[in-house]
């Protein structure tokens, strides 16, 4: 079968099946392994985009095939798809060694081949990117969905004229172009995100189920995501997706929001196929009192099989949790704490309020009948001591107790590795909160990830 466009999703490291590496603790939070196997469900809204518009997309995670079969070849299986163009994702930075090796065989495989990158990482480094002699275009911002569109047309007719797509980087010649980076949509409910409708689709339309399987033991427990937002509120310091970060990446200076009807309508499309946790990504406050309101009356109206898991950025009084508890029969609630230390937490823009009040937050969730509630403490972060990091554990059990050893209470913490967030502001002004910067470029970070030891991978050192 000829594609229009396949989508390839690498490997943090290419080569991790023949070089022994320790990775360490940097994808213990996630429902990802350290190869980072996981793709970003930005690819499947843009696959479903295009397939509206009848081209043939398909979305291949390389990573999770071959973390799946010791035996499973890349090159045979490169080697035989027929596509107009490749598409590789570089959305986080631990994918650095494995995009760009990837996107070497494939040149190598299909010398005529477009081979466009996108993604945020990508979008940051994308001057880089493009002087590699294998990579052709680079798509950037954070909505591509109607310039991928744009783009692929042109190839097919073989137009050349790329100055009239907006955010694309390209190459004539050798020559590379940097269009303006014009396009940052604000609204987003003519998108599904993710695809799911494709997702599914494509298994039948492909005949292979395993090729977009997004990590490895989905199929054991589907676990499932709707984005509310692209953008946000927030300004962590540490954070590539803070409002800083997408600002300067992707130009964006406001959210682009999903209507609460688009996300009622994708919870119903999703108990139609799973009945695991649907996680609501980014704080539905962010959308405003009556955004909250809307979504949570089309929750109560409907028929809910599913457990919903909503993220909290901020202190929320009791009456929030009585309406979520009113709308929803089984939710979940995922805390990003960082630490302990209440002017650390100001400074990095997470939680920012008094220990009083983050445990109130916490009794106020137990109260309204909330199934399960994560919390997650880093180490490393901006301001952070060694002393510092150890007392998120004394205050732990200071919300233990004070939650009266609730056993649905879960603590996590997690070291803020292997990279520092390019366009974080921690990234931009390393030394102003307290980094020492080992890598600078896309090579210094490629390089970094495919070492053999975790602690060689990380992209910094807290000075004292």
């Amino acid at each position: 079968m000829m594609y229009d466009f396949v989508f390839l999703h690498a490997p943090s490291v290419y080569d991790f099946r023949k070089n022994s590496l320790l990775a360490g603790p940097i994808s213990d939070v996630v429902p990802s392994s350290p190869v980072f196997e996981m793709y970003p469900i930005g690819i499947t809204s843009i696959a479903d985009y295009l397939e509206r518009y009848g081209l043939r997309v398909k979305i291949i995670n390389l990573a999770n095939r071959m973390l799946m079969d010791q035996n499973f070849d890349v090159e045979k299986k490169l080697r035989k798809i027929k596509t107009k163009a490749f598409g590789i994702v570089l959305h986080w930075l631990p994918h650095a060694h494995g995009s760009i090796e990837i996107a070497r065989i494939i040149k190598k495989l299909h010398p005529e081949t477009p081979v466009i990158f996108g993604g945020l990482s990508a979008t940051y480094f994308h001057k880089e990117l493009i002087e590699y002699p294998f990579i052709d275009f680079v798509m950037r911002g954070d909505s591509t969905e109607k310039l991928m569109l744009l783009l692929l047309n042109k190839l097919e007719t073989r137009e050349t004229d790329y100055e009239e797509i907006p955010n694309l980087t390209w190459k004539k010649d050798n020559k590379p172009g940097f269009n303006p980076l014009t396009y940052v949509p604000d609204n987003l409910d003519d998108l599904d995100v993710p695809g799911y409708r494709y997702t599914i689709k494509s298994v039948f339309k492909y005949k292979n189920f395993l090729d977009p399987l997004p990590y490895n033991g989905w199929l054991q427990y589907p676990n499932t995501a709707l984005l509310t937002a692209r953008g946000c509120t927030q300004s962590c310091l540490i954070c590539g997706g803070s409002k800083e970060a997408y600002l300067q990446n992707c130009g964006r200076k406001s959210l682009a929001l999903r209507s609460p009807a688009k996300l009622a309508e994708d919870i119903q499309f999703i108990q139609r196929f799973s009945r695991a946790p649907i996680f609501i990504l980014h704080d539905i406050r962010q959308g405003g009192p009556e955004y909250v309101i809307e979504f949570f009356s089309l929750l109560k109206d409907m028929k809910l099989k599913n457990e919903i898991v909503f993220e909290l950025f901020q202190y929320a009084d009791e009456e929030f949790f009585r309406q979520l508890h009113d709308a929803v029969p089984k939710y979940s609630i995922e805390i990003t704490l960082e630490t302990h230390d209440e002017k650390l937490r100001k400074l990095n823009g997470k939680f920012h309020c008094t220990n009083d009040k983050v445990i109130d937050t916490l009794n106020f969730v137990l109260k309204h009948d909330c199934n399960k509630i994560d919390l997650f403490f880093m180490v490393g972060i901006p301001g952070q001591t060694y002393q510092s990091a150890l007392d998120n554990i004394d205050f732990c059990e200071t919300i233990h107790l004070n939650c009266n050893k609730d056993s649905r209470l879960f603590y996590f913490v997690a070291p803020l590795a292997p990279f520092l967030d390019p366009a974080s502001t921690a990234f931009e002004y390393p030394e102003k909160y307290g980094y020492k910067r080992f890598c600078y470029s896309l090579e210094d970070h490629r390089a970094a990830i495919a070492q053999p030891s975790w602690k060689h991978m990380l992209s910094y050192e807290q000075m004292r």
